[in-house]
């Protein structure tokens, strides 16, 4: 159902990229439009390279970087990884802005990298039958997160914005679908902020805040039901990415 998996690449010269994931995620539309698969346009998020700046990246001719995509359809994850793994085998390139890479491996398994790995049913499925999960559980915010209701911008987090963002993901491409009344409940989770860092986050128009950090969420007055919902939802994070431009690399995280 959903899915992550790291592309490894090599550079063929040296260059620059401006805006790393936004370039990524342009590189990708055109792949998916290509194929004329424009209802999946929407159904995926991209990382920067992995331990690097977002912006004005100098590239290395030779050097080998890591991105991410994670894919919030099936079929999109198919499609993907069978392109990805033609242009390996055939040492086709891959454009990213003015620079020009060759595949040399993807990554899809968790065991492979913390960053890929898949969520389906029978996750979820289990986690609704567990009746032991833990009451404390720590996310960690990898890269600037913000939020956008109406015209308004928000670098704050609380359990109702969150959970509202990741409900609104969920029920719009999983099978499964979570009954929005839940979210009386799930905004009485109790979170704790930490190690919270504010960054200025360039759009294309303005400039905003956001946040980077990690936060404790604890359920121990929180009903089973809403409890698994709750771990349903923060699963989810890991692969539909948390707050506004998500699909971009913006407020990606990772469960502790």
């Amino acid at each position: 159902m959903f899915n992550s998996f790291l592309i490894k690449i090599k550079a063929l010269e040296d260059t620059q990229i401006n805006n790393v994931a936004e370039q990524i995620h342009m590189s990708i539309v055109e792949i998916i439009k290509q194929k004329n698969e424009y209802d999946f346009l929407k159904a995926f998020t991209v990382s920067t390279f992995l331990g690097y700046g977002r912006y004005k990246l100098d590239i290395e001719k030779g050097k080998i970087y890591f991105f991410r995509v994670t894919t919030l359809n099936k079929n999109l994850f198919a499609l993907l990884s069978s392109i990805f793994f033609r242009k390996k085998i055939l040492k086709e390139d891959v454009k990213i802005e003015n620079s020009i890479f060759l595949v040399k491996d993807i990554l899809i398994s968790g065991q492979q990298s913390k960053w890929a790995g898949s969520f389906n049913k029978e996750h979820i499925d289990y986690i609704f039958n567990n009746n032991d999960l833990d009451d404390i559980l720590k996310i960690k915010f990898i890269t600037p997160t913000f939020f956008k209701i109406g015209s308004k911008f928000y670098d704050e987090i609380n359990s109702e914005i969150l959970f509202n963002n990741l409900l609104k993901k969920f029920n719009k491409y999983s099978d499964y679908k979570i009954d929005k009344s839940c979210l009386e409940e799930l905004k009485n989770i109790n979170i704790k902020l930490e190690n919270i860092n504010k960054r200025i986050i360039s759009l294309k128009r303005c400039k905003v805040q956001g946040f980077t950090g990690e936060i404790t969420l604890d359920f121990k007055d929180i009903e089973q039901k809403i409890k698994k919902i709750a771990y349903i939802l923060l699963k989810f994070s890991f692969y539909s990415g948390v707050g506004y431009k998500s699909e971009r690399g913006f407020g990606q995280v990772i469960i502790l």
